[in-house]
């Protein structure tokens, strides 16, 4: 390495380990992998996520610094092969920082936490450990998992706990893949809720990304009417290289904000942080219902990648030291989760959205301008959308307000937690408040673009909001000639979170499914805890 930081990625279950394998495809389309000089050098903006391996005789190869880990082998090896033969042998990940072991944790948060994690815990631990010494500085971990299943969610849990205890200084930036409204798993409500609860207390962020928005993405945005996993991983992944490939601080305009003394969240959920397992009971508060696109779907098909790929100058990847803190510097997204994003106590849950969202086909009839770009995406997260023109459907009918879930029987002690009109939300329909923004604009004029529609009072909460990072890179991301990005600490991610808290709260006062669970070592009191944690998540947004 050339003093580049690096970032290590550990994938979880078979969502994460899908996700993976799309990210590392989108950016090594970006960072063109090795140097025009030739030889055994990778770019700069490559070091950051690859390094150079032997493969047993020939030529170094760029490998991606990754652990994938799943109990059963089908998505790992079909990673592993599709890293070298979609890239032409261009990449690969690495075989011996992956681990398999069957049987699987079918669907069961404590079968992948209780029973499989202590069994594999010091072997995941050891590659992350190689992989963090293969860098000349860490720049982060980035933890990629779902919370519905039993896998990501139960073991992905379990080792993010033990991996910050490995590495207690090291910024854990998770991407959590959230489940569809419609449900998936019949216990899924069980699975996410025990997920953030357990997230809370060690990740340094959480980008909680619903399947609903993706879908939503690709069906209105990219034209795909019937979206597959690999659609939605596509959209993913270019979400994701847009947040973490290299790009350079900007001067960021401030926002005029009264900023008072935050309550943080009385209630029960305020008391719920003193009980129970000592987890700082986390935060997410309901968001603003989602409105429907403003934007026809594409004429054109979608190919399924967005695309030939840019070439990142070597000025804009992180030098050593890491990411200036001023105008000019590189950018360390990691230090600026854990620094400015995520400096609130309590609130660390994430949105992230990206716009315009286009085929590729499109991008020479699509009249870009900055102000039209910067705007949209303001609106977007205005009205609560993860990708801008309408990536994020609206909640499935009886979702809010009183959002009953499919169980029979009972009414939710938690109703009005959730997003959506008449919730008690304590903001309008339509108005997400945000603690903090980081704003990251890619392309053409991208310099020079006017950023002061994010500095808007309105995005802001009144307790001590207003913070705003911005970025820039004039270096198109997929060949598109403008693409903004936003990660927020905002209110957005909370009502899908309060309304799978209500389905779990009536699953639970059912008992329904619970020896499913027991028989794995959680108890009644456990899960009662996890659900107070996660409901004080909920009431601390809320109250911003």
């Amino acid at each position: 390495m050339n003093g580049d930081a690096g970032v290590v990625t550990l994938a979880v279950g078979q969502a994460g380990v899908q996700g993976a394998a799309a990210l590392f495809q989108a950016l090594a389309a970006e960072t063109a992998v090795r140097s025009a000089s030739g030889g055994d050098r990778l770019t700069a903006g490559a070091e950051r996520f690859f390094y150079l391996a032997s493969t047993g005789g020939g030529r170094a190869r760029p490998t991606a610094r990754a652990v994938l880990v799943d109990l059963e082998p089908k998505a790992v090896n079909a990673a592993q092969h599709s890293a070298l033969a979609g890239s032409g042998g261009a990449w690969q990940f690495s075989r011996v920082a992956a681990l398999t072991r069957a049987p699987g944790a079918a669907n069961n948060w404590a079968a992948g936490a209780l029973v499989h994690a202590p069994t594999v815990r010091d072997g995941v631990l050891g590659m992350l450990r190689r992989q963090a010494e293969r860098c000349d500085r860490l720049a982060g971990v980035l933890v990629m998992q779902s919370a519905a299943g039993g896998t990501g969610s139960g073991l992905g849990s379990a080792l993010t706990e033990a991996l910050r205890d490995e590495m207690p200084a090291a910024p854990l930036l998770h991407h959590c893949i959230w489940p569809y409204e419609c449900g998936e798993v019949a216990v899924a409500p069980y699975n996410c809720v025990l997920s953030l609860a357990a997230l809370a207390e060690h990740s340094s962020g959480v980008m909680l990304t619903p399947n609903d928005e993706l879908a939503s993405a690709c069906t209105q945005q990219l034209g795909v009417q019937r979206p597959g996993m690999e659609d939605l991983n596509a959209v993913a992944a270019h979400q994701l290289a847009a947040l973490l490939l290299p790009s350079t601080r900007q001067q960021a305009p401030s926002a005029q904000l009264r900023s008072t003394t935050s309550g943080g969240g009385g209630g029960r959920g305020a008391a719920a942080r003193g009980r129970g397992r000592g987890r700082p009971a986390w935060d997410a508060a309901p968001a603003a219902e989602h409105e429907p696109s403003r934007q026809a779907a594409p004429a054109g098909a979608w190919d399924g990648s967005f695309g030939g790929g840019s070439r990142w100058s070597d000025d804009e990847a992180p030098q050593r030291g890491g990411g200036s803190s001023s105008a000019g510097g590189p950018l360390d997204v990691f230090a600026d989760v854990c620094v400015r994003l995520c400096a609130t106590p309590g609130h660390r849950l994430l949105s992230l959205r990206t716009g315009p969202l286009l085929p590729p086909s499109q991008f020479d009839f699509t009249p870009f301008n900055w102000p039209v770009v910067l705007r949209d995406l303001r609106h977007a997260q205005l009205h609560s959308r993860g990708v801008q023109g309408g990536a994020a459907s609206a909640p499935p009918a009886g979702a809010a307000g009183g959002r009953q879930p499919a169980c029979s029987g009972g009414v939710s002690r938690r109703a009005g937690l959730g997003g959506g009109s008449g919730s008690g939300s304590g903001s309008t329909r339509g108005s997400n408040k945000a603690l903090a923004n980081l704003l990251i604009v890619r392309g053409d004029g991208s310099r020079t673009a006017d950023a002061s529609c994010f500095a808007d009072p309105a995005l802001y909460s009144s307790r001590g909001g207003g913070s705003l990072a911005v970025a820039a890179s004039e270096q198109r991301l997929g060949g598109q000639q403008m693409l903004a990005t936003a990660l927020s600490n905002d209110q957005a991610a909370a009502a899908p979170v309060g309304r799978m808290l209500d389905r779990a709260s009536l699953l639970f006062d059912a008992r329904c499914y619970m020896h499913h669970y027991e028989r794995h070592g959680l108890s009644c009191t456990d899960f009662h805890e996890a659900l107070e944690a996660v409901e004080g998540v909920v009431e601390r947004y809320r109250d911003l």
